[in-house]
């Protein structure tokens, strides 16, 4: 997974990005920039970023300490379970129905559409 980590500047721009394949590499990076002092006085944050997302921001104008490596959420390696012989397919409905899927499958959209359909073979069954 590819990792970017940046210094956010107190007037919305970013700077000093770095892109690197292994989180031991960022989070060096992430280190090193923390540890430049000017770039401290002038930085509002410095963010690391993974392809689907922020994964940490460490706000400079607070006094907390610095993260241990162990402390920063990084995402899972890996990818989703698949459900055997699944196929992604596309549907149009409505933001309501959405969100009664997600419900139906504990905040998981596949999980829930999988219930909704086991829970209609149920009821065709009972009714043959």
């Amino acid at each position: 997974m590819r990792y970017t980590v940046y210094v956010q500047y107190r007037n919305g721009a970013t700077g000093n990005s770095y892109t690197e394949g292994t989180k031991t590499k960022i989070y060096q990076r992430f280190t090193q920039i923390l540890s430049n002092a000017d770039l401290r006085l002038t930085a509002k944050a410095v963010v690391i970023e993974a392809p689907r997302g922020e994964v940490y921001r460490y706000d400079l104008s607070t006094d907390t300490p610095l993260p241990a490596y162990t402390d920063i959420p990084w995402p899972r390696r890996g990818r989703t379970a698949l459900v055997e012989d699944g196929r992604t397919v596309s549907a149009f409905i409505t933001e309501d129905e959405q969100e009664f899927v997600r419900k139906k499958g504990g905040g998981n959209f596949s999980r829930g559409i999988r219930n909704l359909v086991n829970e209609s073979k149920i009821i065709e069954g009972a009714q043959v």
